[in-house]
Parts: C-alpha cells; sequence; structure tokens
C-alpha cells in the first residue's frame, strides 16, 4: 500500500504531505481545488513523464516522494527489484523523483538511482490508476483480450504458454523454409554461370604454388643459354682441361706424398688436400646434374608461357590459387545443393505444417479454456452490475477469429444490454459514461486480485452516475477495499460518505500566491463536506444530512 506521498513545488502545490490509510481512501474538494494535481504527481512517481513546465513558479526543481509497504512482494515485482539489486528490507520502498529547471530527471528506489523507463515499469505493478482515460481502454475492442486472459490466468496460464512456444516455432519453421526458397533461387539463378565457371576452373586444374615454380622455370629458361656457358666453363676448369683444378690438385698431392719420404714436415698438409680433392669432386658432380637439367625441349618455354596465362586469367577473376580453389569448392557444394535443396524444401514445408498444425491444436485448446472463462466472467460481471443499480443488464462475451499470433487466434469484444427487451450490442456503442465506470468497477473488482496489485487509484470514474446507483457504486468500493487500498477522487456524497480516510483538497491564497493543500478531516470535518459536496450548504438540514450519509455508510461497513 501507498503509506506516504510526499510533494514540492509541483504545480501549484508548495508542500504537502499526505499519509493514505488501508482501505478507501477518498479526496475530495471544491471545483478547482487541484484534485487532478494530486493524481499527476502521483503519476509521476510512478514514471509519467515529466518535464521542467511543471515546476512552481519561482521555483528551480520540484520531487515527489512515496513510502509504499507490502505484506508479501508479489512475484512479478520481486523479480523486477532483483533485475536491479535493489533490497527492499521490511518490505519498503521509497521512491523518489526530482525535476529540475532543465528538466532533468532524478529518479531513485530505495537510494539506487534509476531510469524513468524502469520507474515506470516498477510503477505499474505498484499501483493500478484508473481515470477517465481508462474508458477508452475499456471501450476499446482490442482490449478486450487483456481483460478476459487477465480474469482467466490462473486457468490459461500453461495454454497461453504453450500457444506462445508453438507460435514461435511455427515462425522459425516458416523463416527457415523462406531461406530454403530463396537459396534455391539464387542458386538457380546462378546455376548456369557456376557451371560454366567451374568448368572453367576444373579444366585448368591450378596447383597451389604451380604459378611460382612456373615464374621461377621461365626465369631460368629465358637465360639458360648463357648460364650454360658460365656452368659448362666453370665444369672444364674443375674438371675437363688437362690442367683442371682436379687434376692439378692431385699432381700437387701426388708430389707432398714424395716430399714425406724425406721428411714428414708436410704430412699435415696432405689431408687437408685430400679433402679439398674431394670436395671439388662433389661440386663437379653436382655442377654437371645442374649442367644437365638446363636442357630443354624448344615448345617448353612457349607451353610454360600458356599455362602461366591460364593460371593469370583465372587470378584475375577470383584471386590467389587459394581464393580460386575456394571459389571452386563453394560453386561444387551449391550445385550439389541445387539437387538435394528441393528434398531440404519438401522437409521443411512437412516441419512448417505440423508446426501449423501444432500451433492451431494449442491455439484451439487455449480457445476452449477462454470461452469456458468467457461464461463464468459474463455471469460475473452481469452479477457487479445488478449490484449497482443494473438490474436488467446482459452482457456477453462473443468470439471470432483473428490471424495466428502469440496470444492464439481468438479475437474476442464484449456485448451488453442494460434494459430488458434490447438485444446485446458492442459496448463501444451501446454504454454510457455511467455504466462504463459501473462495468470498470466491476472489472477492478473481479479482477483486481489477480494482479498482485495492492493499491488502486479512481479519478472521477463516478462521472454520470448519481442517487441511489452512487450509493450502490460507493458500497462496492468500500467491498473492494477491503482487499486493496483504494485512493479515489470523487464530487458524490454517497461514495465519500464510505471513506476510512477523507480527505480534504484545498486551494488557498497565501502571500497573493495561490498553493493547495491537503488535510485528513476528523469526522465533524467530514460531515460538513458531505454536506458541501450534496449542494445544500451548512445549514442544519444539509448537516444532518451529512450525518446520516456518514452514519448509515458506518453501519454498512461494519457488516462486510
Amino acid at each position: 500500500m501507498l503509506e506516504v506521498l510526499s510533494v514540492k513545488n509541483y504545480a501549484i502545490i508548495s508542500s504537502v504531505r499526505v499519509e493514505f490509510t488501508k482501505g478507501l481512501n477518498v479526496l475530495s474538494g471544491e471545483t478547482g481545488a487541484g484534485k487532478s494535481i494530486i493524481v499527476g504527481a502521483l503519476s509521476l512517481l510512478l514514471g509519467a513523464r515529466g518535464n521542467s513546465d511543471m515546476i512552481r513558479a519561482g521555483e528551480k526543481k520540484l520531487s515527489v516522494e512515496g513510502v509504499f509497504s507490502f505484506d508479501e512482494l508479489n512475484p512479478a515485482l520481486k523479480e523486477a527489484l532483483d533485475e536491479n539489486d535493489i533490497e527492499y528490507e521490511d518490505n519498503t520502498l521509497i521512491i523518489r523523483r526530482e525535476i529540475n529547471d532543465t528538466s532533468k530527471n532524478t529518479c531513485r528506489i530505495n537510494d539506487v538511482t534509476v531510469s524513468v523507463s524502469y520507474l515506470k515499469r516498477i510503477g505499474s505493478l505498484l499501483v493500478d490508476i484508473h481515470g477517465q482515460h481508462e474508458h477508452q481502454r475499456l471501450l476499446a475492442k482490442e482490449n478486450h483480450l487483456y481483460y478476459l486472459d487477465m480474469y482467466a490466468h490462473e486457468s490459461i496460464s500453461v495454454a497461453l504458454a504453450a500457444v506462445a512456444q508453438s507460435y514461435d516455432f511455427m515462425n522459425s519453421c516458416r523463416k527457415e523454409l523462406d531461406s530454403l526458397k530463396v537459396k534455391q533461387k539464387e542458386i538457380s539463378d546462378k546455376k548456369d554461370e557456376y557451371a560454366s565457371a567451374l568448368a572453367e576452373i576444373e579444366k585448368v586444374s591450378p596447383v597451389i604454388g604451380e604459378d611460382e615454380k612456373i615464374s621461377a622455370r621461365l626465369k631460368v629458361l629465358e637465360s639458360a643459354e648463357k648460364i650454360y656457358s658460365l656452368v659448362d666453363s666453370a665444369y672444364g676448369l674443375l674438371y675437363l682441361k688437362n690442367e683442371s683444378v682436379l687434376t692439378l690438385l692431385g699432381d700437387a698431392i701426388n708430389e707432398l706424398e714424395k716430399v714425406s719420404k724425406y721428411d714428414d714436415g708436410m704430412e699435415s698438409i696432405i689431408p687437408m688436400l685430400s679433402e679439398s680433392l674431394i670436395n671439388i669432386e662433389e661440386s663437379v658432380n653436382e655442377i654437371r646434374a645442374y649442367r644437365s637439367n638446363l636442357e630443354f625441349e624448344p615448345y617448353e618455354i612457349e607451353n610454360l608461357n600458356e599455362r602461366l596465362s591460364q593460371l593469370n586469367r583465372l587470378k584475375r577473376k577470383y584471386g590467389s590459387i587459394e581464393d580460386i580453389l575456394e571459389r571452386q569448392e563453394y560453386m561444387k557444394d551449391a550445385l550439389s545443393g541445387f539437387e538435394s535443396i528441393e528434398d531440404d524444401i519438401a522437409q521443411g514445408e512437412k516441419k512448417y505444417s505440423d508446426a501449423v498444425e501444432s500451433y492451431r491444436e494449442n491455439a484451439w485448446a487455449l480457445s476452449i479454456l477462454r470461452r469456458r472463462a468467457a461464461e463464468n466472467f459474463s455471469r460475473e460481471i452481469i452479477s457487479q452490475l445488478k449490484d449497482m443499480a443494473m438490474k436488467d443488464a446482459e452482457f456477453e462475451v462473443r468470439f471470432t477469429e483473428k490471424k495466428p499470433s502469440p496470444d492464439g487466434t481468438d479475437d474476442v469484444e464484449f456485448f451488453i444490454t442494460a434494459n430488458k427487451g434490447q438485444p446485446l450490442r458492442e459496448l463501444s456503442k451501446t454504454a454510457s459514461g455511467g455504466e462504463v465506470s459501473r462495468i470498470m468497477l466491476s472489472l477492478k473488482s473481479i479482477i483486481g486480485s489477480r494482479d498482485g496489485i495492492e493499491c488502486m487509484i479512481f479519478d472521477e470514474i463516478d462521472t454520470g452516475i448519481s442517487g441511489n446507483t452512487a450509493k450502490v457504486v460507493g458500497r462496492k468500493m468500500a467491498s473492494l477495499a477491503k482487499s486493496k487500498q483504494i485512493i479515489a477522487i470523487t464530487h458524490l456524497a454517497q461514495i465519500a460518505s464510505m471513506a476510512d480516510g477523507h480527505f480534504l483538497i484545498e486551494k488557498k491564497d497565501i502571500d497573493d500566491i495561490t498553493t493547495t493543500s491537503l488535510r485528513l478531516l476528523e469526522r465533524d470535518e467530514r460531515i460538513k463536506e458531505l454536506a458541501r459536496i450534496v449542494g445544500s450548504g451548512e445549514s442544519e438540514t444539509a448537516l444532518s444530512h451529512g450525518a446520516n450519509l456518514l452514519s448509515e455508510a458506518e453501519e454498512y461497513k461494519k457488516g462486510i
């Protein structure tokens, strides 16, 4: 419940602090006293849009603070608070919002700074504000399914989750099938192009590194004659001539070996020369082999140039040889995929068809549960309306089919007649303002216990009713206030008399500045306010009437 509301420098409010009570809290006052300003301040606290224009003239910032307490936090609120690591010791929340003259917002929940959007989310779980705009929501056909599902939540929650899950799966199957069809079209459009390109690549059959080897070989071949001459000359010097290096070195070793017969001083040199002889012999063999490889066919250069030209033509199209081979594999896979994609599409269509069937089965199961709930819902609405002086009212929920959605295929609309013998017609075309108020109060009475919200605010929803009907509506609010805290702004004495806490909103001029104040009335003050609301002033008769209203309300509340 909302325990305390503090407002500073909002609109014409300088400073107001209100301690609300459990049960039914009523706010009344003269027209223009600022009743709507209190609701506006509370809406701001709960995340409504705000700006610097709301700041009281002459001030630099406004602030609104609310203290909320709970016997137990509902699961949705607890989950939302835990997401932002907001602690709630003793199940108490202190919410504060400030707006300065530059329209900067500061929002805190238990001293944790939060965004306005997050504050709005938390606010929707704390307080249910119902005003004249809610009439439009009730009249709008697209909201009727929401009200029915809130009523039927316990009985349809599992089925509703199954529908949402099967809807998601059906959509994923459809997207998968669409993707296959797009791929089929892409492959079909590219089939001839890929086949031609693949044939060109396969005809050349490039090998990684082949282009580099050909270029190196061509470089050698283009200088082969000069290289051969130089290598042949070196080979002759080392091996072929009578005075070649090998011959002369061999002769030198023979001469030194003869010297060793006379003097061993040269014995250490002979092994070194012998090793050199071996190295030169190995070098000669290598040169001989290299010279042999320089021999080539007359058309080798021409053939290599043609091969390199083929490779370069592919490289200009696709990049490196690695890129060519990668593209080759891609096109092979694409063409291979074209052969199997029809099977994939057939399987995808079967999978999608099965998913659609599963969704429709789940949607129909949900619809059956909704239709059962709708019958009970209609009976309870009719019972509530009869309690509020609409004794001949009839109410019905009618179903039509809509396109598949996460909440099923049901489209519902409320039909009503307030008069005996008259046909049921669309709620939006039939109900008067007073009837809509009573229907909305009936809805709140029926589904209020299901939303987990402990505080409800009614902002002049009693428009269009009076007399005995107003008394019945007041009693309905009092009954509803046994399970929820209700804050109601009203202009009807019959409703105000039912209050557990009656607050008077007044507008005063202090030092030529208009300000709004709010105070809790004692019993004698309540009698005077009730007399004023009735419009009889403070005559003895008016005060007696106010006292009778209050006594009658007090007696009624003892029995509920």
